[in-house]
């Protein structure tokens, strides 16, 4: 419900890398984050309605699956959000009265759980039926990143400067102006 969160948070996603050029494209992961989002809108949605609409589940469960078919890294994002956000649920649900106990809002833990389990287990269920072609896909992209920063930790190599590349090349004062400008814009 808060304006300045909502802005904060985009500012946020704005300043990552991809989101000048992967994310401007027409592609599944455009597709996939609207999506995601629309999950935790929906999910929100029931939650805090007083009567916890349970006309909303299919379009969840729906949602959910679009998400996981549609990206597998904003899945897996969208699930441990969940998990993150179940967790914290957990933990601040006790409900206290003066001089009773507390109890667990155990309806809205029910909620965020099933959501999170659904979407743990289409994401196996997903990648197990697309295999190799995934696994293949995904692992090219985080071995060397684990590599490298192994590398990094291990001290056998240096972190890149930015605005350097490994010929020497370093981009012009305009340019790098330009870009922190915009990122304080933003």
């Amino acid at each position: 419900g808060s304006e300045q969160v909502a802005g904060i948070a985009t500012a946020i996603y704005m300043i990552n890398p991809g989101a000048l050029f992967t994310d401007t494209q027409f592609a599944y992961e455009s597709l996939a984050l609207p999506l995601a989002v629309f999950v935790l809108f929906a999910v929100a949605h029931r939650l805090y309605t007083p009567d916890r609409q349970k006309s909303m589940n299919l379009v969840i469960m729906l949602a959910v699956a679009a998400v996981v078919v549609s990206h597998h890294v904003t899945s897996y994002a969208l699930v441990v959000f969940l998990l993150l956000w179940t967790a914290i649920w957990a933990l601040t649900s006790f409900r206290r009265s003066p001089g009773q106990k507390g109890q667990m809002d155990l309806g809205g833990v029910a909620l965020l759980g099933g959501v999170t389990l659904l979407g743990l287990v289409l994401c196996v269920a997903w990648l197990v039926y697309t295999g190799d072609l995934a696994i293949g896909y995904l692992s090219s992209h985080i071995d060397p990143a684990v590599s490298q920063l192994a590398q990094i930790f291990a001290d056998q190599a240096k972190i890149k400067p930015l605005f350097h590349d490994g010929s020497g090349y370093v981009a012009p004062l305009w340019e790098r102006i330009a870009t922190y400008a915009s990122v304080v814009l933003i």
